[in-house]
This record gives structure tokens, sequence and C-alpha cells, in this order.
């Protein structure tokens, strides 16, 4: 374990001295598992820094990529990207007040993209039973194309419902297949245009998408808009490839083909797609 007391200029060491292997080290996780819940029992410290956290796992993990899983209980305080609970969750919402639906900060989002420009995504796994904003910390996971976990009113006593869904999703997220490194492409007939692309990644080109992981559960939704008169045209195909390395080193591939009926009193369909590793 390894205590940084300077959350405004982190400090880590050599990334040998705090990364292992997994086969190599199964019993000291372990053990650190097991030993974890007691730790901080006596802790009293209520302040959380997150931001100074997870600018010090992307230092640490940007030579290699990979991913950085967070599990938060409470708003971040101090440090970095610290939060503030003056945007009243309780208070009903009205025209005036949509900017509580929009960031409080940027940090998370420039964190973000510095992440998947070293292939790092960020997975979020928030168990607060207080006011979270999703819409500030859903950031680091949006543009890194990371996954989020959300579990309202978490509590590990009187709440046996979302433990029970907190279990079940963990060993999906520990064992279900991954990919490293992914970019996916997306094309369509002559006469049609991508309009918006809906998902979690960040969006290299006009057409490619950045994906520093995928897994078979993502989903992406691409909004495609009639630029051209296809009258001629009863029907209309779209072609999605992704490339990724997978976790044993190999890089592979996935094409997916698909063709619609054209209606020609619709401008606008959204496709959606789900990959397959």
């Amino acid at each position: 374990m390894l205590v940084v007391s300077d959350i405004d200029d982190v400090f880590i060491p050599m990334p040998e001295n705090l990364l292992v292997n997994l086969n190599e080290c199964k019993e000291l996780v372990q053990d650190l598992l097991k030993n974890l819940p007691q730790m901080f029992t006596k802790s009293s410290e209520t302040q959380s820094a997150l931001g100074p956290a997870l600018q010090a796992a992307y230092k640490l993990i940007s030579p290699t990529g990979g991913r950085i899983s967070v599990f938060q209980t409470q708003l971040p305080t101090i440090g970095a990207g610290a939060l503030k609970l003056e945007r009243n969750p309780t208070k009903k919402s009205t025209a005036k007040d949509i900017h509580n639906l929009t960031p409080a900060t940027d940090f998370y989002k420039k964190l973000a993209l510095d992440c998947s420009g070293q292939q790092v995504a960020v997975d979020l796994f928030l168990l607060s039973g207080r006011y979270s904003d999703l819409a500030s910390l859903g950031c680091i996971s949006r543009y890194s194309a990371g996954s989020i976990y959300y579990y309202r009113a978490y509590h590990y006593q009187h709440n046996p419902v979302q433990v029970e869904k907190l279990q079940k999703e963990l060993k999906r997220y520990l064992t279900r297949k991954i990919g490293f490194e992914a970019v996916m492409r997306i094309r369509c007939t002559k006469g049609l245009s991508i309009h918006t692309f809906h998902g979690n990644f960040f969006v290299r080109s006009t057409d490619l998408l950045s994906l520093p992981n995928v897994n078979p559960d993502a989903g992406y939704a691409v909004q495609m808009s009639v630029e051209e008169n296809l009258t001629d045209t009863p029907l209309v195909s779209f072609q999605s490839a992704l490339l990724y390395t997978s976790s044993k080193g190999e890089r592979g591939s996935v094409c997916t083909q698909c063709a619609f009926l054209l209606f020609q009193h619709c401008p606008m369909s959204m496709l959606v797609l789900m990959c397959r590793l």
C-alpha cells in the first residue's frame, strides 16, 4: 500500500513496484480482498479524493493500457474534480434548472480523453445511497469507452436486492470476454449519412470510434439521415467493422453487414449495434 499525502501533485513510483501478475500473485490478491473490509473500519476520514486517485491510476496504467475499476460511495469532496451538493437533487427541475443535467466540471471529461489516448477505459460502480451527480462522474466512463453501473440506495444490510444485483453484475464484469485497443468503423449506402453516434466512446473521425475497451455487453446506436433521393434503391445496407486485441494479445476483428427495406417517407432512422467478440 502506498499512501500519498499530496493530492495536488500526485506522485507514484515506477509501475513495476505496484503492478503484479495475477497468476503469480493470486494468493496475495485474495488475502488483500479478505482483509480489505477490516483495514479501515476505525478510520474517521469522510472525504473523498476521487480525482487525484484517478490521476494516479492513469499514470500507473498508461504505459500499458487496460482498464480502471472505480467503486465510489460518495461525492468527491477534495482535490481535483471535487463536486458540491449545491446542485439540489430533491428540487423539482424546471427549464431554468436544466443545467443540473450537465457536468458541473470538465475535469472528468478531459481525464477521460487522456485515458482514451493511452487505451485506458474507466468503469464506474456507483454505490451511494445519496446524491451521486452522475452527470459529472459519468463523463469519465462515457469518453473512455467504459461502463457505468448505478445502484440506487445501495446498502449491504438494508438493501439485499441491490447487493445481489452487484454480485451478479460484478461476476459478469470480471469473467466476460474483453477486447483492448479497439476501433470501430461504420459505413452505409451512398445517399445516407451518419448523423449522430450514441454510446460510450470517443469519435476519432467522422465514422471511426475509439474504444480502449470493448465487451459483448456493449451497445452503440447510430442515427442515419437520408441525404439524396433513393427512389431507385429498394434496399439500403450498413457495415460495421470492429478491430480489437484479445486478452491473450491476439489481434482480431468482427465485421457485420445488414440490409433494410427503405421507407421513403422516413427521413431519419436509428441503427443499434451490439458487439460480439
